[in-house]
C-alpha cells in the first residue's frame, strides 16, 4: 500500500515537469515558430491605427518581443555563436527599421525612440554575456524595465495623439 501514495506523487512530480517545460520551454519556441522572429513589425500597418506615433509604438514593441524571444532561445550554455551572429544581426536590422518607423515629431515617437536605444543598450549586454566579454556586462532586468518603462509610456502617448 505505500506504493500507491509514493506512485500518485511521482506522477504529480511528473506531469509538474511537463507543464514547467511546456512553459518555459515549449511555449516561446511556439511563439517563435508562430509568430517569427521578426514578423511582429510586418504587421504594424494592420494592428496599430493610422498615426505615425501608433505605428512606430507597434514596430518598437515588435522588436523588443522579438529580442525576448531571441534571448530566451540563447540563455542557457553553451552557446553556438554562429548561430548567436545571425541573431544579433537579425535583431540589430530590426532595431534600424523601426528607428526609421519612429521618425515622426510626437512624442511618442521620440518616446518610443529612446526606448529603441535602451533596447540596442540591452542587446549589447545580451551580446557581452553571450561572447564571454566582461566589459559590456550590465543588469539585463533593469535594462528591460526601462525599455519596458519607455515603450509603454510611448504607446499610452500614442493613444492619446502626442
Amino acid at each position: 500500500m505505500a506504493r500507491r501514495p509514493l506512485a500518485g506523487l511521482l506522477r504529480l512530480a511528473i506531469y509538474g515537469a511537463v507543464l514547467y517545460f511546456g512553459v518555459t520551454e515549449l511555449w516561446p519556441w511556439l511563439q517563435a515558430k508562430v509568430v517569427g522572429t521578426g514578423s511582429n513589425t510586418a504587421a504594424v500597418a494592420t494592428s496599430a491605427g493610422n498615426s505615425e506615433g501608433s505605428v512606430c509604438v507597434e514596430a518598437a514593441q515588435g522588436v523588443s518581443r522579438d529580442l525576448a524571444i531571441e534571448a530566451r532561445a540563447f540563455r542557457t550554455p553553451p552557446h553556438d555563436l554562429a548561430a548567436w551572429g545571425q541573431s544579433t544581426a537579425r535583431i540589430n536590422d530590426a532595431i534600424s527599421s523601426a528607428e526609421r518607423r519612429c521618425t515622426c515629431p510626437e512624442e511618442s515617437c521620440r518616446t518610443a525612440r529612446r526606448g529603441l536605444d535602451e533596447l540596442r543598450r540591452l542587446h549589447t549586454i545580451f551580446d557581452g554575456m553571450i561572447r564571454g566579454d566582461t566589459s559590456s556586462f550590465g543588469n539585463p532586468a533593469v535594462q528591460r524595465e526601462r525599455v519596458d518603462d519607455l515603450l509603454d509610456r510611448a504607446r499610452a502617448l500614442a493613444r492619446q495623439g502626442s
